[in-house]
């Protein structure tokens, strides 16, 4: 067990470190990637996920007024950092992470992924 908001306890190196639904969590992201490059083995994987602010749920609420699903306006399950693919690409990139794939989960309905539209629009758009 270790507050990933300080320096990590463990010693390294790790040829491959998950992180998954946890960077939304911790105030200084900063800290916690140049934390995870002093354990990473070089050539090693960071597997990150996140969830991804401009998901198709909130590209409709947030035109209609709603308020964003996953970002809170008080701290109930503490995501205090919300991420688009853009922000997280480049917040690896300034740590000098090699991203190497991007891939998101589908939010449509499995009805609505077998039309022509929602196929070209998976095909283009990068969701987290």
């Amino acid at each position: 067990k270790s507050n990933l908001a300080e320096p990590f306890a463990f010693e390294g190196p790790f040829e491959v470190i998950s992180a998954f639904e946890v960077i939304e969590h911790i105030i200084d992201t900063d800290r916690f990637l140049i934390s995870i490059q002093k354990i990473l083995k070089s050539g090693g994987y960071l597997l990150i996920s996140t969830p991804n602010i401009n998901n198709l749920r909130n590209r409709v609420r947030v035109p209609f007024g709603m308020y964003p699903i996953g970002i809170e306006y008080k701290n109930v399950i503490h995501h205090v950092r919300l991420h688009n693919v853009a922000c997280l690409i480049s917040h690896l990139k300034e740590h000098g992470l090699v991203i190497r794939k991007i891939f998101g989960v589908q939010m449509l309905p499995r009805r609505f992924t077998h039309t022509k539209f929602p196929r070209i629009y998976r095909k283009k758009t990068i969701l987290i």
